[in-house]
């Protein structure tokens, strides 16, 4: 079998950096290369390709990070860079960009969740609903939802009998607690690996 053609090298070159931490010149590279890669694509098969929308994808964010930075981006992460070059720690911007928006993602998911609650207690639900859900998992042989919220949701939709909307916003709230469950895993892992003040 013959090598990848030239414009199949590409797109493999192009989509094999999607995660990998490069430096400005490389994400430079690396978009042109996409830009070639999704001309070929739509020359051969249209706009609609699956390919060309990875493509366009990838192509906005290289953009986004190879954009010229405001002074203020700039300043935070020099002080970021600093701070941490004082904590006797290796500075990871993308690390340290991902950090910050873990932060706020758990922020938001611990004020949504307390919104439901607080809107669940209002309407008189959230009690019976959580009587309800123990006794699914009672009889499913389960501790905890986990990763039986599809069957958990479906059981508490089939069960109950005052308003849907109840039953939806308490879906919702499940949801957002296993979300919330995820992204607090994620930070205290983070703030494990960081060095004791």
């Amino acid at each position: 079998m013959s090598e990848v053609s030239e414009p199949a090298g590409i797109i493999k070159r192009a989509l094999s950096r999607e995660f990998v931490v490069l430096r400005r010149r490389e994400l430079e590279k690396t978009l042109r290369e996409l830009e070639k890669a999704t001309k070929y694509i739509k020359s051969l098969c249209g706009p609609e390709d699956c390919g060309f929308l990875v493509c366009q994808a990838q192509i906005r964010l290289l953009r986004e990070l190879v954009a010229p930075k405001s002074v203020s981006r700039e300043i935070d992460e020099l002080i970021r860079r600093r701070l941490a070059e004082l904590e006797g720690r290796e500075y990871d911007a993308v690390e340290e960009a991902d950090y910050e928006a873990l932060k706020r993602e758990y922020h938001r998911l611990v004020r949504e969740a307390d919104r439901l609650k607080k809107l669940l207690e209002k309407r008189g639900t959230r009690r019976k609903l959580l009587q309800l859900t123990r006794r699914i998992l009672e009889e499913m042989g389960l501790e905890r939802v986990g990763d039986r919220l599809r069957e958990v949701s479906a059981e508490i939709l089939r069960r109950w009998k005052d308003s849907k909307d109840d039953a939806h916003l308490y879906i919702n709230l499940l949801e957002l607690e296993k979300k919330k469950a995820e992204a607090s895993r994620r930070l205290e892992e983070i703030r494990l690996k960081r060095k004791p003040e």
